[in-house]
């Protein structure tokens, strides 16, 4: 399968549920005895895919109707929609990416716009399809772009080689949220430049997949920087998480190519050896690692939500919304409060919850007839 799809698939996850229905949950306890703050709200991005239109939401999971519209945006029927948050310098806006035109074998079709103040403002054109925007820790925010290259039908049996993807030239731009200014921080050739995920101060990981193999680069967005952290390797690795405190990257990724075995490694994100931390038959194990160093995934067979503990071997349960596959799309800065997908492993429905790290308090919402896709957490003014 080509890599791109491979991503536009499984990278940040399209997210298909329907008919919507709200519920909240509280151990009654506490409630006796303290006064508790509301459910964390969060953004998502709403509406049926084949209409044309999204729109940017304010919702706080347990009552039915949104806090807050937050804007709109049009783009060809049945795109992939994904955002990220920004907040900082006292401002929080809404960045979202979505297909301008139909799928024609291209791939930098789609768009990113800013939602901020009930607007919606149209930035930069040529953005990889069904990519995700990302914002540093100090602000900057990034965009995967490229050029496509030529087409592969003449160069597949050249010389008795087999079938080869094609090589794209590829960059990482950054984006300036007022102006749509950019400016180019990564270069490389090959099929695929996916911005992993966030690091210290202005860098990022980006996971760059060649002819010659994948790599873990770690670029500078104000630098311009660049440092190889791993690689060459089998193309077959995915969900990036950061751990801020010991500066280590989280992924996942095939054991070897062909493998039913997949395994959840930690590495340097300055460089170093890897190590494995656990290992599963399960190829959707989406590792997230949490401020506190515990990393939070599905396990195979679809118990639940389970926690590896830093320092432990041993999964802990945790299964908010019991057996299902679950992957944690977001934490609050603050850690308390997590944001999860549910997948019901009889009706392949997704149910979307807010919980508590202890669990301890959920809300929910399913909406079986429109496709949803989950942004992250408000941090913005209190709604």
């Amino acid at each position: 399968m080509n890599t791109r799809v491979v991503y536009a698939l499984l990278g940040g996850a399209m997210l298909a549920v329907g008919g919507f229905a709200a519920v909240a949950q509280t151990d009654p306890e506490p409630l006796a005895r303290q006064t508790l703050e509301p459910i964390a709200a969060v953004v998502t991005l709403e509406g049926p895919s084949e209409a044309g239109e999204t729109h940017v939401r304010l919702r706080r999971f347990g009552s039915q109707a949104p806090l807050r519209e937050l804007g709109s945006l049009r783009h060809v029927a049945h795109s992939a929609r994904r955002g990220a948050m920004y907040t900082h310098n006292g401002r929080t806006l809404v960045l979202v990416t979505a297909q301008l035109r139909p799928m024609s074998g291209h791939t930098y079709e789609s768009q990113l716009f800013a939602v901020e103040n009930g607007t919606t403002r149209p930035l930069v054109d040529g953005v990889s399809n069904a990519s995700t925007p990302l914002v540093t820790a100090r602000g900057t925010v990034l965009v995967q772009r490229g050029t496509d290259g030529p087409d592969v039908d003449s160069m597949q049996s050249a010389n008795g080689q087999g079938l080869r993807e094609r090589i794209d030239a590829l960059t990482i731009d950054a984006v300036d949220i007022d102006s749509g200014r950019t400016r180019t921080v990564f270069r490389g050739a090959g099929q695929l430049a996916w911005l992993g995920c966030a690091l210290r101060d202005d860098k990022a990981l980006v996971y760059h997949v060649t002819t010659d193999g994948a790599f873990l680069r770690v670029i500078d967005a104000a630098s311009g920087a660049q440092t190889t952290i791993m690689g060459p390797m089998p193309a077959l690795a995915r969900d990036f998480s950061y751990d801020r405190e010991r500066d280590e990257v989280t992924f996942v990724r095939a054991a070897s190519v062909g493998s039913a075995e997949y395994e959840i490694v930690t590495v340097p994100a300055s460089g170093g050896a890897a190590r494995v931390r656990l290992t599963a038959a399960s190829e959707h194990l989406m590792p997230r690692v949490l401020r506190d160093g515990a990393i939070a995934f599905s396990p195979a067979q679809d118990p639940g939500l389970a926690l590896l503990e830093r320092g432990s071997s041993a999964p802990r349960a945790m299964a908010p919304l019991g057996a299902g596959s679950d992957w944690v799309a977001a934490e609050r800065a603050d850690g308390r409060w997590l944001l999860v997908r549910h997948l019901d492993p009889v009706t392949r429905n997704d149910t979307f919850a807010v919980t508590t790290r202890d669990g301890a308090r959920r809300a929910t919402f399913t909406d079986n007839e429109n496709p949803v896709e989950i942004v992250g957490f408000w941090a913005g003014a209190t709604p």
